[in-house]
């Protein structure tokens, strides 16, 4: 693992195979609307067999609808595109 001085605190909004056209996505990525929103974590959790420790968000509609819009505008980017639902307070939100 890389020592603490070269890791910078991040979200990651996705993860992408060696493929990707980055100039293409970076453009896209230029156009698409990103806006702020609260976000809070309420998890600490570790992946055991990586030693990975993160911090996981509180699910908010908000916070759903972002990942949302992002999965959906870069879907043809997405090399596993299964549909997933969340359920939020009664609704029922797909990607």
């Amino acid at each position: 693992m890389a020592n603490i001085k070269e890791v910078t605190p991040h979200i990651s909004l996705g993860v992408y195979n060696s493929e990707l056209l980055i100039e293409e996505f970076l453009s896209k990525f230029d156009n698409f609307n990103l806006h702020q929103i609260d976000v809070k974590f309420d998890i600490l959790a570790m992946f055991p067999s990586s030693g990975t420790v993160f911090m996981a968000p509180t699910i908010t509609s908000e916070l759903l609808v972002s990942h949302c819009e992002f999965y959906r505008e870069f879907k043809a980017y997405n090399a596993m595109q299964a549909t997933t639902i969340y359920q939020v307070n009664g609704t029922l939100i797909a990607r």
